[in-house]
């Protein structure tokens, strides 16, 4: 199968499919089924990260699965990364980022842990800020 799903961390916290060779209409099904299932699991927010550093070839339906995948966002999914994204890809996910979702860019795991750290203590600033703890 070219995309696996599965918990990056013990918390499960982030969830990170990984993406290899060329991916069908078939497979994103399937691997959104599982997220879906991770997702469910829990009940709080999770970060999800695409691992697109072993993606081959843009699928020809891409801008199809983009249309599906941003009616299929979980209601719990809380930040969104691409990993190793280049060339084409690179694109793709920054005009995905701009219509549907936001999608940040990363290079590796550790710049997404601390994105997801970044964020969480600007949001704990705020709260302490307005007097919310």
């Amino acid at each position: 199968m070219a995309i696996e799903v599965g918990w990056h961390d013990r918390e499960k916290t982030v969830l990170v499919w990984t993406i290899s060779g060329a991916v069908t209409v078939a497979e994103y099904y399937q691997a959104s089924r599982v997220s879906h299932e991770c997702h469910d699991s829990v009940s709080y927010d999770v970060t999800t990260v695409f691992d697109v550093r072993r993606l081959v070839e843009l699928p020809n339906d891409i801008f199809k699965l983009l249309s599906i995948a941003a009616a299929d966002v979980p209601t719990n999914q809380h930040m969104a990364f691409a990993l190793g994204a280049f060339g084409r890809v690179r694109t793709v996910v920054n005009i995905f980022s701009r219509v549907y979702i936001n999608i940040f860019l990363v290079e590796s795991m550790d710049e997404v842990y601390e994105m997801i750290h970044d964020y969480r203590e600007e949001l704990l600033k705020r709260q302490m800020d307005r007097g919310v703890t």
